[in-house]
């Protein structure tokens, strides 16, 4: 039989009793109620319970009125083992393995670790995440669940525009300590590293990769894996499991989980510091040959550039700072000119593109185009100074998008 601690369904029975449960001979199975997933009236609940279940099969557990309340676990403890967490950093405190006695916890060493990450989009030449720029600072440790099934401990916690929620979920006959996490991460060429330090002192670290498993040096350097990384030494261990990473790194006992980055997308090797923003640029329309009826499809070639404006942030600074605001007023080919500078861009973007948008004569004539028997640049002048209001709204629509 397989033992699954905590099976969860959503219920809307027994409104005034407590329920009951048993298993398919009729003996009592432990349930608690817990916090449910929907949004409705406070009646409904949602059921936690520990199941067994033969391989390949099923068996069947029935809930019935009349249940009495139990006393929950006063803490995370349990017969297996006993977890407490520092209420005033949301570290693991102490994790006591009761069969032999052996606290793995190492307290004084950060958890929720921010990493700068000035890297692009894949990580090129990146050989360990360890520029540590902060931790999240914890701002709230209670006990938000506790029963006969399982107990959990919420730690809620900050780093500046981003909160990091983490549930520690420990069933009442569990060997293993379950970490439910939620994040809302806003921050900029950071990286957040998820480390369970130990008190365990290894060189080598175990690391599941397809099919098998592989042992690495313990040198803090990042390596993939599948779902779990093992630390053991001494007769004493600790393995993190998960369902979704798959960066990990091991410096001594401490194992790292990469669990989110957020670099520049999508840029390959990206410059120094990157940049983003609207960018608007300046075309001709080739003269083409008319071809087949009145009726034809023709063709339409927007090629040759002759103005270009990249108003952008540089990311490492506040939004809007346009450090890297510039313009290439002419081209060689589709090669744009080195970068002109203004002042005017940084103090009054929009009012700057406005003007520079405003006179295509001024433009062509700038970049080298020959406008003076064009019987075109008139009529295509006005289509563009009424086209302006929109390319403005782009451009600021753009920025609002990128600037987070």
């Amino acid at each position: 039989m397989r033992t699954l601690e905590g099976v969860e369904f959503e219920f809307a029975g027994f409104r005034e009793e407590e329920p009951r449960m048993t298993d398919d001979t009729g003996a009592a199975v432990p349930v608690q109620r817990t916090r449910s997933y929907t949004t409705v009236a406070g009646w409904r609940c949602r059921l936690v319970f520990p199941a067994e279940v033969p391989p390949l099969g099923y068996r069947v557990y029935r809930v019935s009125p009349g249940g009495a309340p139990a006393e929950g676990m006063a803490s995370l403890e349990n017969e297996q083992l006993a977890l407490e967490l520092d209420a005033s950093t949301g570290r693991i405190a102490r994790l006591v393995v009761k069969a032999t006695g052996v606290d793995l916890a190492a307290p004084d060493r950060p958890h929720a670790s921010v990493v700068n990450d000035a890297s692009d989009t894949w990580g090129h030449r990146v050989r360990a995440y360890d520029d540590v720029a902060g931790e999240f600072e914890c701002t709230s440790v209670r006990l938000v669940e506790s029963g006969q099934v399982r107990a959990v401990v919420r730690v809620e916690s900050r780093y500046g525009s981003s909160t990091l929620v983490e549930e520690y979920v420990l069933g009442a006959g569990a060997r293993y300590v379950d970490v439910r996490v939620a994040l809302d991460w806003h921050e900029q060429l950071k990286l957040l590293k998820l480390r369970y330090p130990t008190s365990v002192a290894a060189d080598r670290a175990t690391f599941e990769i397809p099919y098998g498993h592989v042992e690495r040096d313990a040198n803090g350097d990042e390596e993939p894996a599948q779902a779990w990384v093992d630390v053991s030494a001494g007769g004493a261990g600790l393995s993190v499991c998960n369902d979704a990473k798959y960066g990990h790194d091991v410096r001594g006992g401490d194992i790292g989980v990469t669990a989110v980055r957020s670099p520049v997308y999508a840029w390959h090797e990206p410059m120094e510091p990157p940049e983003r923003g609207a960018r608007v640029e300046v075309r001709l329309l080739a003269d083409e040959p008319r071809r087949g009826s009145r009726s034809a499809a023709q063709r339409l070639v927007i090629d040759e550039p002759v103005f270009r404006a990249d108003l952008f942030d540089q990311v490492d600074g506040p939004p809007g700072n346009l450090r890297s605001a510039h313009f290439h007023p002419r081209f060689h080919g589709v090669e744009p000119c080195d970068r002109h500078w203004r002042d005017e861009i940084r103090a009054d973007p929009i009012g700057w593109l406005e003007l520079q948008l405003g006179d295509l004569r001024r433009l062509l004539v700038q970049s080298g185009v020959e406008v003076s028997d064009a019987p075109w640049i008139e009529e295509d002048a006005a289509a563009l100074r009424d086209a302006v209001p929109g390319v403005l709204a782009a451009v600021e629509r753009t920025w609002e998008a990128v600037r987070v």
